[in-house]
């Protein structure tokens, strides 16, 4: 009921704050700092939230609120209604130029969030906590601070949630405002942070991959704005692997960056050894420095195992059970769409994704068999020449 009257406040019109209920209620906090008060001024609170002219008096004592909030928040229910006010608290903090304190917020978020997970033991448990992960990596993003970004998408990741169609956990939106921070930096820049944040650790044995399909098209450039830029073509990078639009791959990334700021032979190496350690992930990011490879085009063996993947979905039979509620690993998907880089791993890409886009037939795909349809046109486009298309008499 109270997360119920708190959306239709929010979704109301705007009412100037009255900022005697606001004085009211911080005097309250003050004297005696409890969560039924809080909830009993929910209307005040609203209001100075869509209240331009009252946030900056108002956001102390949202604070107050907050902090009477979290004690028992996860354990009450009411991390419904803390969670929203820590966002709109950081995202103001932010809008002040005072991120630490927004960071302390997001903290505080995160913490919560935990919180709340430890009470979920249904097997759902784990998606929700990575969807919650990529929800704070994304307040992180919004004011700018990429480094906590992906310490939060680290945690996500290491998750390894097979992507599933009928279920958002908030990879789309997160990797496609991750890949617009990432694209701003210098080919150096990008290589140095992602090869911290992918490679392993002494505490952690496990190479990190953010793969996701992403929205083929972006904000309008005049959106910008709204972020302190001047509106440009490319304000809003689409991600994209190998030409195929609305996919995003971390690992790829890296790959790039390290073949254009001559790091490949370092990165080749580097993985090669944690290969022969069956460290996780390390075969796909070390097959993608192959395909990256000056000489992947010449290796007839590593293109024969690629063109045997799209064998490989076409003998994956359709189980009933999942013509429902499956899902599927990217790795395989964004390894096709890399191949496109080169011209004679062109086939295999162009095979792979053939083969995947038929691997959902027979089963419900209303959002990825139009994609795979899709990155199979660019495929095929990519491998023959426009000419040879439009003369070839099987088409």
């Amino acid at each position: 009921m109270l997360i119920l009257a708190l959306t239709s406040w929010a979704q109301s019109p705007a009412v100037p704050a009255d900022p005697d209920d606001l004085q009211t209620l911080a005097r309250n906090l003050r004297d005696n700092p409890r969560a039924d008060l809080v909830l009993q001024a929910l209307p005040a609170i609203s209001a100075a939230i869509r209240d331009q002219d009252a946030v900056a008096e108002a956001l102390p004592i949202i604070e107050q609120a907050i902090d009477a909030l979290l004690p028992s928040a996860a354990e009450s229910g009411n991390w419904r209604v803390a969670a929203p006010l820590l966002k709109f608290a950081a995202r103001t903090r932010f809008d002040q130029a005072d991120a630490a304190r927004a960071e302390k917020h997001l903290k505080a978020l995160l913490e919560l969030y935990r919180a709340v997970n430890a009470w979920n033991k249904t097997p759902d448990g784990k998606r929700q906590l990575a969807k919650w992960l990529n929800e704070v990596a994304a307040e992180h993003l919004w004011g700018e601070q990429i480094e906590p970004a992906l310490v939060a998408l680290g945690e996500a990741s290491e998750i390894e949630l097979p992507l599933y169609e009928e279920l958002d956990d908030g990879r789309a939106a997160i990797a496609g405002a991750l890949n617009r921070h990432l694209e701003s930096l210098t080919t150096d820049e990008r290589f140095e942070l992602l090869h911290d944040w992918t490679m392993p650790t002494k505490e952690r044995r496990t190479i990190r991959v953010l793969s996701s399909l992403t929205s083929v098209e972006g904000p309008p450039p005049v959106f910008a704005r709204a972020l302190g830029e001047r509106p440009r073509a490319t304000a809003f990078p689409i991600p994209e692997v190998g030409g195929v639009p609305g996919l995003f791959s971390t690992a790829w990334m890296l790959v790039s960056a390290a073949a254009d700021s001559g790091q490949l032979r370092r990165l080749t190496s580097e993985l090669n050894e944690l290969a022969g350690q069956n460290v996780p992930n390390a075969e796909f990011v070390l097959t993608l420095t192959r395909i990256a490879g000056d000489d992947s085009g010449r290796d007839e063996p590593f293109i024969a195992d690629l063109r045997s993947r799209s064998a490989r979905f076409r003998e994956s039979k359709v189980n009933p059970a999942e013509r429902t509620g499956w899902s599927i690993q990217l790795d395989w998907i964004v390894i096709a769409a890399a191949c496109l880089e080169q011209e004679a791993l062109r086939p295999a890409g162009e095979e792979i994704l053939q083969a995947a886009a038929e691997w959902t037939y027979g089963r419900h795909s209303l959002l990825l068999r139009p994609w795979l349809r899709r990155a199979h046109a660019v495929a095929v486009q990519r491998r023959f020449d426009a000419t040879d298309l439009l003369s070839d008499p099987n088409l």
